[in-house]
């Protein structure tokens, strides 16, 4: 790739700025990117190679307006810390010192709001150019590797078929040739589990015959890894089509292999080889709420997520409650024979609590996967209902209504 010089002007497609934006900050000791995006102009603010802060001209996406629209800061109060900031003082520091908003929940909200604008801005195209500039006042700073960052965020964004669009239509996708330089932590086992099966070119059909568990995570999953560098777009290699075997079912992949056993122990909660476990007996509601404690602790550490499943599964018998309903939810979704029990488990969630949000976000994604769009929309419209300016369930609103179109 060309180096990119202070203040020239550079075009990228979908899922291409993150790597170009590696490169364009190199040896750079700190800065802006100016990225502008069908009107919209964001500031990638960098220092030592490091994502600072991402900054936007978007009203829905400046942190002012997204914590008064999200209800946890009154607008008369937001404005009457603003008009008494000291000069120099930051923003965040500005909200803290005044008690508008705790430390750690600030810390939270930033980085939802620098999630959810990093995925806009690694899933569509545009243009972008590298200007030498200090970080402003009123952007708060966070520390991220930048493809790290822009990975997690398009992990975390609502799913409304963009990924389907950019890894679909004809493209064939094959492990890079380039070295990528993205870190090895930065990419999750079932990624990893892809990326070890792309050693030739391949349609989005044929990657999904190579993950059939998990066929419909696929095409977030092969966003990320061509986000990271790691896995390229080689249609226009010539010879692909001859050079690349026709998969044609399942059982291309090794049953048997050590490494496949580990990773699907992994990223898919059913017991695969050997005998299935036996569920947990009847709990008390004490023994329940310890049961969801150990099983949230399992997930934070890695664990096994089948006996956390199982202990949330007993857990909910006696106990239930949303948090533990949509992680329950989240694990039988990884599992094709759990889903319709996935989607009881969010029904409930949203009976016993109709404005959990992230329960009407899953079912959305839910819907979402099972190809039901008028579904989707009604979850997310749902939302709007009790959180009207809620800018994910807005924006997943919007890629719909753009998908119709379309």
């Amino acid at each position: 790739m060309a180096e990119t010089a202070p203040g020239q002007l550079r075009r990228f497609a979908p899922l291409e700025l993150p790597r170009l934006l590696v490169e364009a900050i190199a040896g750079v000791p700190h800065g802006s990117v100016q990225v502008v995006q069908r009107g919209a102009q964001r500031s990638v603010w960098f220092a030592e190679e490091r994502i600072r802060a991402i900054t936007s001209s978007v009203e829905a996406e400046r942190l002012g307006n997204w914590l008064v629209e999200r209800g946890i800061v009154e607008r008369r109060a937001m404005q009457q810390a603003l008009s008494q900031r000291r000069a120099g003082e930051r923003f965040g520091a500005t909200l803290v010192n005044r008690g508008l908003i705790g430390a750690d929940r600030l810390a939270a909200e930033l980085e939802m709001l620098t999630s959810t604008i990093a995925a806009r801005i690694a899933l569509e195209e545009g243009q972008f150019q590298v200007e030498t500039a200090d970080l402003q006042d009123d952007a708060l700073a966070i520390d991220h590797p930048p493809l790290a960052l822009f990975a997690a965020a398009v992990r975390r964004a609502p799913d409304t078929g963009q990924f389907e669009r950019l890894t679909g239509g004809g493209r064939r996708w094959a492990v890079s040739a380039h070295a990528s330089t993205a870190r090895e932590e930065d990419v999750t086992p079932f990624e990893r589990f892809l990326l070890t099966r792309l050693t030739v070119p391949a349609f989005l059909h044929e990657a999904r015959v190579l993950a059939p568990q998990q066929e419909r995570d696929v095409p977030r999953a092969l966003a990320c890894l061509v986000l990271l560098g790691f896995v390229t777009d080689r249609t226009a290699d010539a010879g692909a089509a001859d050079a690349a075997p026709q998969l044609k079912d399942k059982t291309q992949i090794p049953p048997a292999s050590p490494e496949l056993r580990e990773v699907l122990k992994k990223v898919d909660p059913r017991p695969r080889f050997g005998g299935a476990e036996a569920p947990l007996p009847p709990l008390d509601p004490e023994k329940a709420e310890e049961a969801k404690h150990e099983a949230f602790a399992i997930l934070q550490r890695g664990g096994d997520p089948r006996k956390a499943q199982k202990l949330l599964a007993a857990a909910v018998e006696v106990a239930a409650d949303p948090a533990a309903l949509c992680t329950l939810a989240e694990l039988e979704m990884a599992n094709p024979l759990w889903r319709a029990k996935a989607l009881d488990r969010l029904k409930q969630a949203v009976t016993i609590a109709p404005q959990h949000t992230p329960a009407w976000f899953m079912l959305a994604n839910y819907w979402s996967t099972r190809g039901q769009p008028e579904k989707q929309q009604r979850c997310l419209q749902h939302i709007l209902t009790y959180e009207p300016r809620n800018p994910a369930a807005r924006e997943a609103l919007e890629l719909l209504e753009a998908t119709k179109r379309d």
